[in-house]
C-alpha cells in the first residue's frame, strides 16, 4: 500500500500590514500579486509516488518590493520540473532564484530586495528540507513538534528581532548563499508545517502543535490562521500544513 500527501495552504495579509509580501508554491499553485482570486485554504491530496514540492517565501518587509522577490521565487519553484536528484535540484533552484532576484533588483535600480525560502520536497518515503532565512518547517507527530529547518539569523541586541544572515537576493559578489538542505524519512501519520513568521511570531510551538493535529489539515490550517490573527496578526501569515496518509488501493469492478 502506498502513501499520499494531504495539503492545506492559506495566505493572508494579516491585521496590520497593507501589502502581502508572502508567497508559496503548493502543487504548482502560487499567488499573483495584486490580483489573487484564490479561495483559501487550497486543499487536496497527491500520491507520494510522484515528486511533490511545497514552499513558503516571505518577502523581506523592510526591503524594497519584497513582494516581487517572493513572487519570482514562488513562480520559479512552481514551474520547475522536480525529478531526479532533489538535493542538487533544490540547491540549483536557490542559486538560480537568487540570480533572478538580483537581476530584477539591478534592472529596477533597487538598493536591496529579497525573500526567505522554506521548502519540502517529497519523493516516496524520502523528504528533503531546504531553507534560507527564518521561515520555519516543523515535523509534528502525536504530542511532539520538532523544527527541521535552520534559522539563518545574525546576532542582535536583546529584545529585538535578529536580522537575517541568509536569504535570496544577495549578489554573489557580496556573499555566497548557503541553503540548508537535509534528507529525512517520512512516515504515515506525520504532519509537516511550513510557515512564515506571521505564524511563529504569534503562536508558540506548543500552540502550533495543539492546533496542527486537530482533525483534517483543512480545518487545522483555518484554525491556525484564525489564532495567529487573534493574537495580533502583526505580519503577513502564510502556512502549508501537510499530512502523510495511507493511499488506499482502488478496485475496478467490471
Amino acid at each position: 500500500m502506498g502513501t499520499k500527501i494531504a495539503y492545506a495552504c492559506v495566505c493572508h495579509v494579516g491585521r496590520i500590514r497593507k501589502m502581502n509580501q508572502d508567497n508559496y508554491t503548493c502543487e504548482r499553485m502560487y499567488r499573483y500579486n495584486g490580483k489573487d482570486t484564490k479561495v483559501y485554504p487550497l486543499t487536496g491530496e497527491v500520491s507520494a509516488r510522484k515528486c511533490s514540492v511545497f514552499g513558503v517565501f516571505d518577502g523581506l518587509g523592510g526591503e524594497q518590493r519584497g513582494e516581487e522577490s517572493s513572487f519570482l521565487a514562488a513562480k520559479r519553484a512552481s514551474h520547475t520540473e522536480w525529478k531526479g536528484n532533489l538535493k542538487t535540484q533544490l540547491y540549483d533552484f536557490c542559486i538560480a532564484a537568487n540570480e533572478e532576484i538580483c537581476d530584477f533588483a539591478k534592472k529596477e535600480q533597487l538598493q536591496s530586495t529579497g525573500t526567505t525560502v522554506a521548502m519540502l520536497a517529497f519523493q516516496g518515503d524520502r523528504l528533503y528540507v531546504c531553507n534560507l532565512g527564518d521561515s520555519r518547517i516543523f515535523r509534528i507527530s502525536g504530542q511532539s513538534i520538532e523544527q527541521i529547518s535552520k534559522d539563518h539569523v545574525a546576532p542582535c541586541a536583546h529584545g529585538r528581532k535578529p536580522p537575517l544572515s541568509q536569504c535570496l537576493g544577495i549578489p554573489k559578489e557580496e556573499f555566497v548563499i548557503e541553503p540548508y538542505i537535509v534528507k529525512l524519512r517520512c512516515k504515515v501519520g506525520e504532519r509537516y508545517l511550513i510557515c512564515s513568521d506571521g505564524v511563529t511570531d504569534m503562536l508558540s510551538e506548543p500552540e502550533i502543535q495543539a492546533i496542527a493535529v486537530e482533525k483534517s489539515v483543512k480545518k487545522a490550517s483555518r484554525k491556525m490562521l484564525k489564532q495567529a490573527l487573534a493574537k495580533g496578526g502583526r505580519d503577513n501569515t502564510t502556512l502549508i500544513l501537510l499530512e502523510i496518509k495511507k493511499d488506499k488501493p482502488r478496485f475496478l469492478f467490471f
